[in-house]
């Protein structure tokens, strides 16, 4: 009976071990190492999709980048999507420590010459502040495309769940942080003339 309870207690002790030095998630250590160089900024999470008009499943993008700015001058610009050869490197969604503002969404990259002008929507993010932004899905009708000038996307866009696939990738690589995520979802805005 005794030698049960030690056994049981070795065990927990040992666990309770384990837990203690295991690993941060790969977003996780990187996160909390940059957060202690910006102490009053805050964190979004975010995801974008592209829809050609008329079709059902994603537009594939090697690689999605969101540009914007605050109304403060501060820069925003991180990755949200790389599709790799193997499923480990591959991620569906983003993050980006930030400086308390409201952000605009003015561009979407998509791959290394494809690119969208907005602007598409805007988000707020004060300090101390974990945010899920949701998952803006932006469907476009295909134009001719310039490889120096974004086009401007003459399609519709809305914001949406994260997807299956983004909440996988956030849930592998930053479970601790995307943990303490509110959702406050970005909020689409059109240019007020939208031509090529």
């Amino acid at each position: 009976m005794i030698l049960g309870r030690i056994v049981i207690l070795a065990t927990v002790w040992l666990a309770s071990i384990q837990i203690a030095f295991a690993e941060p998630a790969e977003w996780d250590e990187q996160i909390t190492s940059r957060a202690k160089n910006y102490p009053t900024a805050g964190m979004v999470f975010a995801e974008v999709k592209f829809f050609e008009d008329g079709k059902t499943t994603p537009k594939e993008c090697r690689q999605i980048y969101i540009s914007g700015s605050s109304q403060e001058g501060e820069k925003a610009y991180f990755l949200v999507q790389h599709l790799s050869a193997t499923p480990e490197n591959t991620i569906h969604a983003g993050w980006a420590i930030l400086v308390p503002g409201v952000y605009t969404i003015n561009s979407i990259k998509c791959g290394d010459y494809n690119g969208f002008k907005g602007p598409f929507a805007r988000f707020a993010v004060n300090k101390g502040q974990v945010l899920n932004l949701g998952s803006l899905v932006v469907r476009y009708k295909n134009t001719s495309t310039n490889f120096f000038v974004p086009n401007r996307p003459t399609g519709d866009w809305k914001v949406e769940d994260l997807s299956p696939a983004a909440l996988a990738t956030l849930k592998t690589k930053s479970p601790a942080v995307f943990s303490k995520a509110t959702k406050q979802y970005m909020t689409p805005i059109r240019a007020t003339k939208l031509t090529q």
